[in-house]
């Protein structure tokens, strides 16, 4: 069986407060990307495990039914989801603490939107 194609211009916003995910999302459509929302790590993992090979997750920590933690801990078990980009994006100190002590890419909410259209840029 052919794995899925990493798909060039799509990102994966996982991501639980509907504003934050409308904004992200616009941002991404106005640069030429396109975007498409899970609402919690569960729901991002069952799409993934689905088929959709995004360019890039942007993955809130935060949220419920799966944490971000989590999520990545399944992507990285996962031979045919490891290799998929992940940047952690959250406003929570101690889950900037641990992204940076494990030298993961993070954005910082409110995020800006240079910052976020920049670190697309550098993985799709």
């Amino acid at each position: 069986m052919m794995k899925p194609a990493k798909d060039a211009q799509l990102v994966l916003v996982v991501e639980d407060d509907a504003a934050t995910a409308e904004a992200l999302s616009e941002l991404l459509r106005l640069r030429g990307y396109r975007s498409v929302v899970s609402r919690n790590g569960q729901e991002a993992l069952d799409r993934l495990r689905s088929g959709a090979r995004p360019c890039l997750i942007l993955l809130d920590i935060m949220m419920p039914v799966k944490n971000g933690w989590d999520v990545r801990d399944e992507l990285l078990s996962d031979r045919d989801l490891a290799a998929i980009p992940v940047v952690v994006v959250t406003a929570d100190m101690t889950a900037m603490a641990r992204a940076t002590s494990l030298r993961l890419p993070l954005l910082t909410k409110p995020v800006d939107p240079a910052n976020l259209i920049a670190t697309v840029e550098h993985y799709c």
